[in-house]
């Protein structure tokens, strides 16, 4: 088994210190050691963006860096970002390709988009792509 190393790292304005498996992922140090599981494990090969997070202003896939070298660093997540209210206010997010926030507060159709049906929302997935933070709500496949 590999030795214990250890890191203190700013994680949503908070210390939290990581003293573990040197092996260990950030994101699995954020998802079971201190319970922030907004960032989700998908590929697990930093295709995904699942598990994207802000490390010192730049976005990095937390499956594919290690707990470990991140002593030192401050890392938000999507917990740290706020509410989706502010997240709507700060970034003007635009659900489904639509560029109102009512489009997303009362499903109807939109111009070139499909009907969305609220109650069928699985919920928000927050993407990070070109420094730019974009909501976007997904539906249920199964109809």
């Amino acid at each position: 088994m590999a030795d214990s190393a250890g890191a203190t790292i700013m994680i949503n304005g908070r210390e939290a210190r990581f003293d573990g498996d040197p092996r260990r992922t950030l994101l699995d140090f954020l998802r079971f050691d201190l319970g922030l599981t907004g960032t989700k494990k998908g590929c697990d090969h930093g295709q995904c963006g699942a598990c994207t997070v802000i490390v010192n202003g730049r976005r990095i896939n937390a499956c594919l860096s290690l707990a470990v070298m991140h002593d030192g660093d401050e890392v938000t997540t999507i917990e740290g970002l706020g509410s989706a209210e502010n997240l709507w206010r700060a970034w003007h997010l635009r659900c489904c390709g639509c560029d109102r926030k009512r489009d997303l507060q009362r499903p109807r159709r939109a111009r070139g988009t499909a009907h969305v049906d609220g109650s069928r929302l699985i919920g928000p997935v927050l993407t990070v792509a070109n420094d730019h933070i974009h909501l976007f709500a997904k539906q249920d496949d199964e109809g």
